[in-house]
């Protein structure tokens, strides 16, 4: 499984300003072949936190299906270009609050087998200032 980029903006996809709305789009692949994996039904988990080992969640978005909201990921429907695909927003109270600095992100989905894949491995995440607040 892979994660591709944030393809909305052209600035580096793991940095998020304080306050800011963003999208990305995840994108599932087999592991094997490459190809596009089936996500229909899966749930989804996109995970910020201080310390690895921290229990503290700092931003959590999951899917309805993992006991969210489809505001926060969706998935896109399971044909053509947008097999494999999910959208995820975060928006301004997700990071309003968070002090910037350095962080870890990762990103896991259940496929509906019940397997558990990473899409996003643990990485550092990066919160910018601002000098605006809304």
């Amino acid at each position: 499984m892979t994660a591709c980029c944030d393809i909305l903006v052209s600035r580096d996809p793991y940095e998020l300003y304080q306050g800011e709305s963003r999208h990305w789009v995840l994108s599932v692949t087999q592991q094997n072949t490459g190809m596009p994996q089936s996500i229909a039904g899966a749930k989804l988990y996109l995970t910020v936190r201080a310390r690895i080992e921290n229990v503290d969640t700092l931003i959590l978005l999951r899917n309805q299906a993992a006991g969210g909201s489809d505001s926060q990921i969706l998935i896109r429907p399971d044909t053509g270009i947008d097999i494999g695909k999910a959208d995820v927003y975060t928006s301004v109270s997700d990071s309003s609050t968070i002090i910037p600095g350095d962080y870890w992100i990762d990103a896991w989905v259940v496929l509906t087998t019940g397997e558990h894949r990473p899409i996003i491995r643990t990485r550092a995440f990066k919160i910018r200032p601002a000098v605006t607040r809304f």
